[in-house]
Order: C-alpha cells, then sequence, then structure tokens
C-alpha cells in the first residue's frame, strides 16, 4: 500500500493537465458540406468555407451583438471555472508529493473532480438552452442546437 501512495499524487496531475489539453480543443463544431465552424470555450470562433477561404473572429464580434455577447460571457466564464479547477487539482497534486497523510487531498481530488463532470454537464444544458432560444428568437426555427453541433472538448462522436 505505501508504494501506491508515493505515486498517487500523479493522478490529479495528469487530471488537471488532461483539463487543459481540454480547454485548447474546439468545444463544438460544425462540419458539413465543405465547410468547418469551430468555437473554442474562450471565445473564439474559427471559420472555413473552403474555398472561400478561413475566417477567425471572436464571438462578440458576431451579429446580433445583443445575443453573442452574452453567450461570450457564458463560455469565458465556464472557462476560467475549468482552468481553476485544473489548476487547483494540479496544484494539491504537487502538495501531495510531500505529505504523508493523503485523507485531506484525496476528498479535494474527489470533489474537485466531481465539479468538473458538474461543470461540463452544464455547460452542455446552457449551450442547448441558450442557443435553442438564439434558434427560435433569431431565426424562427425550433431545433436542437446538439443535433446539429458536434460536442468537443476532448469528447468525441466517432468521426461523421
Amino acid at each position: 500500500m505505501g508504494e501506491i501512495k508515493r505515486y498517487i499524487w500523479t493522478l490529479p496531475l495528469i487530471g488537471g493537465i488532461l483539463v487543459l489539453i481540454g480547454l485548447l480543443t474546439p468545444v463544438y463544431y460544425l462540419s458539413q458540406l465543405g465547410m468547418g465552424e469551430y468555437y473554442w470555450l474562450w471565445g473564439l470562433r474559427y471559420l472555413d468555407v473552403g474555398p472561400y477561404g478561413e475566417y477567425t473572429h471572436w464571438i462578440f464580434e458576431l451579429e446580433p451583438k445583443k445575443f453573442t455577447i452574452f453567450l461570450f460571457w457564458q463560455h469565458f466564464m465556464n472557462f476560467l471555472l475549468f482552468l481553476v479547477f485544473a489548476i487547483v487539482i494540479i496544484g494539491s497534486g504537487y502538495k501531495a508529493k510531500k505529505k504523508d497523510n493523503l485523507q485531506r487531498f484525496e476528498n479535494k481530488w474527489l470533489g474537485m473532480g466531481i465539479a468538473l463532470i458538474i461543470l461540463a454537464i452544464s455547460f452542455i444544458v446552457e449551450a442547448e438552452i441558450i442557443m435553442n432560444h438564439y434558434f427560435k428568437e433569431y431565426l424562427s426555427v425550433d431545433i436542437s442546437f446538439w443535433d446539429n453541433q458536434t460536442s468537443g472538448l476532448m469528447v468525441s462522436d466517432g468521426g461523421e
């Protein structure tokens, strides 16, 4: 048992690094008919329209401004929470390396892991609610956001 406790601190370190890598990947994208539209959690939007070129914008620069500024802040707040949780998990992993009593750290790691799962689920639900409202109000269609977009953030549907 002592041998396992000597290396248990690497698990939160790996988990925190995976969260940081996930923050660098698109959180959702739409790819069809030779076009690709990618969104990052921190507000960047990349649009590849095939032979017409590639465009990069911030979400808040798109129209309608009244909606996209709100969408940007919703994304950015989730990004900050993910970032803070990842840093706390990595920091506690390093602190646990130097301590003998891991009970306090194990409870913190479990709490942070549950918080990350809840944050991811809440982002998925928020995106569905907010974008469904956008589709109804600005495009006059009643469609599900996740029926059109493919999720990212280290989650894949296995290809198209």
